[in-house]
């Protein structure tokens, strides 16, 4: 396909204008999908059709950036990883600048429009390709044309544009169809996509979508509210009407934890995460969405949230899976102190876990008819079962912890016991509250402290 587009703008750049940009193409890797998810959800109320766009390939992937041209800017961002022989087969003026200086971006000049269709032709096949000239360029979604004795071996799903501009050096839209051609900048500094100040990543998508979803979807449906801070991450949750969905917590336990990226220094961000919007703009299959397998939040420098989705199916990525990045300038975050709370709250960033050594100790009840569980943390031999803990099992001692002091601050009740039995009680009770199922390794664990 690459070759094709190639051969048709070579045939129009035979003039001294076109062969001066020397237009070589770029295949994005991403499907036309992709342009349609950014016209028609960035702005639930009416179409986004005018962008500030930049490419960009940096630390083996690729990222395209569309930033809305108008109040209040919220953009969005796919990104993707390039395979090896991806790099070596990249178009010859990209591939000499990203071996020489490690990066390279192209932005847009000024807006790009692309007019596309709210109802796109089913087409899997259709693909994403970004023609790339000195002071001008392109966006292009084409397909193979299957009709028979046609005259144009192309054909695409959005509508070609200039921007409202007469370029002398672009083809024609009878030439290269479905097509977006605009001013660009060859080689720039640096892209628009914002650096980011904090990253919070689940080790699986069903936890990371469970936080999201229990804060926000109860009806009225509302927000999921996260607390960015230097080395912890901690989230609550409200309602359409201002109700408590979900009381303050850490925004993940150790177990459920990958990794907590921040450059706060001190204090915390508060950010919202609009619960409708996120699922209309990202996850409702009923507006035709893939199933996505994983989902990030964050913060980038300027305190706006973000929320990034991998998808794994072809329907984003012709290669690998995507990542659709949404930035919600529309509701900024700001600086905050946390509410008031008795939590422990936990190190994200060190995953620091205590304590490593574990003792329970059974005296006899005075009446000598039960049994009296305590717990002691000294390296002592003073109990008859010393149980050493390794990583996976102060996971989850960990756990039962944090469940038994938000199960008995909830109730107001005492919270001061250090007995890890006592904690497992109260982790089970939680989460037969909650509806989950509770792992076998748990069960295993709390026999083993017996």
């Amino acid at each position: 396909m690459r070759e094709i587009i190639e051969n048709q703008i070579r045939d129009f750049s035979s003039s001294d204008i076109g062969a001066a940009q020397d237009y070589q193409v770029l295949d994005l890797g991403i499907t036309h999908k992709c342009w349609q998810k950014a016209v028609f959800r960035i702005n639930q109320l009416k179409p986004v059709r005018r962008f500030k766009t930049s490419v960009s390939i940096e630390h083996d992937e690729l990222k395209l950036t569309l930033i809305r041209s108008e109040a209040p800017y919220e953009g969005i961002e796919f990104t993707r990883r390039m395979s090896t022989v991806e790099k070596e087969n990249l178009p010859p003026k990209i591939k000499s600048v990203l071996e020489s200086q490690g990066f390279f971006h192209l932005t847009s000049k000024e807006e790009v429009t692309m007019s596309s269709s709210g109802y796109p032709r089913n087409s899997p096949d259709e693909r994403m390709f970004l023609a790339v000239g000195y002071s001008t360029s392109a966006i292009i979604s084409v397909r193979r044309n299957q009709t028979t004795g046609s005259g144009n071996l192309l054909v695409g799903s959005l509508h070609t544009s200039n921007a409202g501009n007469n370029y002398s050096s672009v083809p024609s839209g009878a030439t290269i169809p479905s097509s977006s051609w605009f001013k660009s900048t060859y080689n720039a500094a640096h892209g628009y996509s914002v650096a980011e100040k904090a990253r919070l990543t689940f080790t699986k998508y069903a936890k990371a979508k469970k936080l999201l979803a229990t804060a926000g979807r109860s009806k009225p449906q509302g927000d999921l509210i996260i607390y960015f801070g230097e080395n912890s991450c901690l989230s609550e949750g409200v309602n359409g009407a201002g109700e408590e969905t979900m009381k303050l917590q850490n925004a993940a336990s150790l177990k459920e934890l990958e990794t907590y990226e921040s450059e706060i220094e001190t204090g915390y961000v508060k950010a919202t995460f609009n619960y409708p919007r996120i699922y209309a703009s990202m996850m409702s299959a009923s507006k035709g969405f893939s199933t996505p397998c994983g989902v990030e939040y964050g913060v980038d420098i300027n305190d706006v949230p973000f929320v990034e989705f991998m998808y794994g199916s072809r329907t984003y990525s012709t290669t690998t899976a995507v990542k659709v990045k949404l930035t919600m300038r529309n509701s900024p975050g700001n600086p905050s102190e946390l509410p008031d709370n008795d939590l422990n709250i936990l190190d994200m960033k060190t995953k620091s876990y205590t304590p490593t050594v574990v003792e329970t100790t059974r005296l006899p009840d005075q009446t000598g008819s039960a049994t009296t569980a305590t717990t002691e943390t000294s390296s002592a031999p003073t109990s008859e079962s010393n149980h050493e803990l390794g990583p996976e099992e102060t996971i989850l001692v960990n756990e039962w912890r944090d469940a038994y002091i938000a199960y008995n601050t909830a109730r107001r009740l005492s919270a001061g016991s250090d007995n890890p039995l006592e904690h497992f009680n109260a982790f089970m009770m939680h989460q037969i509250e909650q509806g989950n199922e509770i792992e076998q390794v748990h069960f295993d664990l709390y026999n083993s402290l017996k």
